[in-house]
């Protein structure tokens, strides 16, 4: 079983803008699940852009950011 990461997850409105004043820390076992548990809706990591519903931030292994944008299905 996968170990809990931390991940940042920023919300988005429906006009597809990010809540910059908006940034929910969660442990996860994937940014998936970090934005479902945060959204309490089911994410998709593909969609078009008219239906992304969060950004989930992670910090890479050289601590540089790393965005992934997730997507109502």
């Amino acid at each position: 079983m996968k170990s809990l990461d931390n991940f940042s997850v920023q919300p988005v409105d429906a006009n597809g803008v990010p809540d910059k004043a908006t940034c929910i820390h969660v442990a996860a076992r994937s940014p998936i699940q970090a934005a479902e548990i945060v959204l309490g809706e089911t994410l998709a990591t593909q969609g078009p852009v008219t239906r992304l519903r969060a950004l989930v931030w992670k910090l890479a292994e050289d601590y540089t950011p790393v965005r992934i944008p997730l997507f109502f299905p």
